[in-house]
Protein backbone atom coordinates (compact mmCIF):
# COMPACT_ATOMS: atom_id res chain seq x y z
CA UNK A 1 0.00 0.00 0.00
CA UNK A 2 1.27 3.48 -0.89
CA UNK A 3 1.84 5.91 1.96
CA UNK A 4 -0.22 9.09 1.32
CA UNK A 5 2.43 11.20 3.09
CA UNK A 6 5.11 10.34 0.53
CA UNK A 7 5.86 12.62 -2.39
CA UNK A 8 5.88 11.05 -5.80
CA UNK A 9 8.45 11.71 -8.52
CA UNK A 10 6.00 13.65 -10.73
CA UNK A 11 5.12 15.93 -7.79
CA UNK A 12 8.80 16.61 -7.14
CA UNK A 13 9.37 17.23 -10.84
CA UNK A 14 6.47 19.70 -10.89
CA UNK A 15 7.98 21.63 -7.96
CA UNK A 16 11.33 21.91 -9.76
CA UNK A 17 9.63 23.12 -12.97
CA UNK A 18 7.63 25.74 -11.05
CA UNK A 19 10.77 26.98 -9.24
CA UNK A 20 12.66 27.32 -12.52
CA UNK A 21 9.71 29.17 -14.08
CA UNK A 22 9.59 31.63 -11.16
CA UNK A 23 13.33 32.35 -11.48
CA UNK A 24 13.04 32.84 -15.25
CA UNK A 25 10.10 35.24 -14.81
CA UNK A 26 12.09 37.17 -12.19
CA UNK A 27 15.11 37.40 -14.53
CA UNK A 28 12.95 38.62 -17.39
CA UNK A 29 11.18 41.26 -15.30
CA UNK A 30 14.41 42.48 -13.69
CA UNK A 31 16.15 42.86 -17.05
CA UNK A 32 13.13 44.35 -18.85
CA UNK A 33 11.79 46.80 -16.25
CA UNK A 34 14.18 49.02 -14.33
CA UNK A 35 11.57 49.87 -11.66
CA UNK A 36 11.09 46.16 -10.90
CA UNK A 37 14.83 45.69 -10.53
CA UNK A 38 15.12 48.68 -8.18
CA UNK A 39 12.27 47.34 -6.03
CA UNK A 40 13.99 43.97 -5.63
CA UNK A 41 17.67 44.94 -5.37
CA UNK A 42 18.58 47.23 -2.48
CA UNK A 43 20.87 50.25 -2.62
CA UNK A 44 24.35 49.94 -1.09
CA UNK A 45 24.56 50.76 2.62
CA UNK A 46 27.67 52.28 4.22
CA UNK A 47 28.40 50.34 7.42
CA UNK A 48 31.76 51.86 8.39
CA UNK A 49 32.98 55.40 7.82
CA UNK A 50 36.46 56.57 8.88
CA UNK A 51 36.95 53.50 11.07
CA UNK A 52 33.67 53.94 12.98
CA UNK A 53 30.66 51.64 12.77
CA UNK A 54 27.40 53.37 11.80
CA UNK A 55 24.76 51.78 14.04
CA UNK A 56 21.76 53.09 12.05
CA UNK A 57 23.14 51.47 8.90
CA UNK A 58 23.75 48.21 10.75
CA UNK A 59 20.07 48.12 11.73
CA UNK A 60 18.99 48.97 8.19
CA UNK A 61 21.19 46.21 6.73
CA UNK A 62 20.06 43.80 9.48
CA UNK A 63 23.64 42.81 10.32
CA UNK A 64 24.89 42.22 13.84
CA UNK A 65 28.22 43.52 15.10
CA UNK A 66 29.40 39.93 15.49
CA UNK A 67 28.68 39.27 11.82
CA UNK A 68 30.51 42.44 10.82
CA UNK A 69 33.49 41.39 12.93
CA UNK A 70 33.43 38.00 11.22
CA UNK A 71 33.59 39.63 7.79
CA UNK A 72 36.38 41.89 9.02
CA UNK A 73 38.44 38.92 10.18
CA UNK A 74 37.83 37.09 6.89
CA UNK A 75 39.19 40.09 4.99
CA UNK A 76 42.39 39.99 7.06
CA UNK A 77 41.90 43.33 8.83
CA UNK A 78 42.98 43.33 12.47
CA UNK A 79 41.21 46.46 13.68
CA UNK A 80 37.99 48.18 12.60
CA UNK A 81 39.76 51.56 12.77
CA UNK A 82 41.97 50.43 9.86
CA UNK A 83 38.90 50.42 7.58
CA UNK A 84 38.25 53.73 5.80
CA UNK A 85 34.79 52.73 4.59
CA UNK A 86 32.80 49.54 4.22
CA UNK A 87 29.76 49.27 1.97
CA UNK A 88 27.18 46.47 2.16
CA UNK A 89 25.49 45.62 -1.11
CA UNK A 90 23.12 42.74 -1.60
CA UNK A 91 23.50 41.19 -5.03
CA UNK A 92 21.35 38.44 -6.43
CA UNK A 93 22.55 36.65 -9.55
Amino acid sequence: MVNPNQTSIPQGFAVVIIAIAIFKIYDYLASRYNKFSKAIVSDPIRLVKDGKIIDESMKKAKISKKELESYRRLSGTDDISDIDHLIWKLTIK
